[in-house]
């Protein structure tokens, strides 16, 4: 009986002390194993304008050493360009590729990409996948993903003119004279006409000409829309509205000319009947006046068949007693 009560003692000590030795190995920090782990992001300036090249650090901090990084990082390639001015960052096209190889244990590190903004707007730039391998056992250690955006704004400094110089249309011509500063403009077509051509010369010929138009008028209206853009970013818009006509002029002006044509042809020949008419009357009384009828007469024409005259016969005469 007592050792039994012993032996539940024993167990019940033993029990204790170790919980409170797994206790004590979970409070004291040098005895707590840690999830390798590391971060990557990019610093970006404040300001960027268009036409300035800007420089991106992009920062990687580990809590452990590290032997190697291989990252891939894209841009924006319509808003910004790749500067090559790091041995360590490679690629283009909106797609950069960082690699390196430490000689010691490193924890952090900081690379300089160089760009140059190209347009204004918003430009996206990201780390999409960043693989670091660490020091002391050559297990791969995985960063996640990041995204950062920001503005490219108008710069000031360089060319702002957005404006153009010259605007030729063809067939046909705008209603008006071409202004620089006036961005908007109208221009006829006959129905003949499905395509037009346009010339648009910018003021700085540096800056950037788009076109909007469609590829075959309808009939009525067609909007056109030259888009303008400079250096620095400024934008102007000039718009043609073109109108295609549903008749084409020409025939409309040759059926007026050939109705007033036919017009005038009648009533001249009309008036020409009419004298030729009045001509003819007094003609005819001319030559009643000149040659009068002959009188009835026994007399026959000379060319006119003979024709005989049978006497009667005499009768007899009686005697009256």
């Amino acid at each position: 009986m007592n050792e039994e009560k012993m032996r539940k003692k024993i167990a019940i000590l033993l029990v204790l002390v170790l919980a409170f030795g797994l206790f004590m190995t979970e409070v004291n920090p040098k005895n707590r194993v840690y999830a390798k782990s590391a971060q990557m992001y990019l610093e970006i300036p404040d300001s960027v304008k268009k036409e300035n090249e800007i420089t991106i650090r992009a920062v990687l901090d580990s809590g452990v050493d590290l032997y190697s990084i291989d990252a891939y990082l894209s841009y924006d390639a319509e808003m910004l360009e790749f500067i090559p001015d790091n041995e360590f960052v490679t690629g283009a096209d909106g797609v950069l590729e960082l690699k390196d190889v430490y000689g010691e244990e490193t924890k952090k590190a900081v690379y300089e990409i160089t760009f140059k903004a190209l347009e204004t707007g918003t430009a996206q730039i990201g780390f999409t996948d960043v693989y670091l391998i660490d020091y002391e056992d050559l297990e791969y250690i995985t960063v996640a993903p990041s995204s950062n955006s920001f503005e490219i704004g108008i710069n000031k400094k360089v060319e702002a003119d957005a404006r153009l110089s010259e605007l030729i249309v063809a067939p046909g011509e705008l209603t008006e004279e071409f202004n620089p500063n006036c961005l908007e403009y109208e221009m006829h077509v006959d129905l003949d006409v499905e395509r037009i051509g346009i010339s648009a010369i910018p003021m700085d010929e540096d800056s950037v000409i788009e076109l909007e138009m469609p590829e075959t008028l309808q009939v009525g209206e067609n909007h056109v829309v030259i888009r303008v853009t400079a250096l620095s970013g400024n934008v102007n818009e000039y718009s043609i509205k073109v109108i295609r006509q549903d008749w084409p002029e020409d025939d409309m002006e040759e059926s007026d000319n050939e109705t007033g044509e036919d017009d005038a042809v009648q009533e001249s020949t009309g008036e020409e009947l009419t004298e030729q008419q009045k001509s003819e009357e007094g003609t005819e009384i001319e030559n009643e006046a000149d040659y009068p009828q002959e009188k009835e007469t026994g007399d026959l024409p000379m060319d006119s068949p003979s024709t005989e005259v049978t006497e009667p016969e005499a009768q007899p005469v009686e005697e009256i007693q």
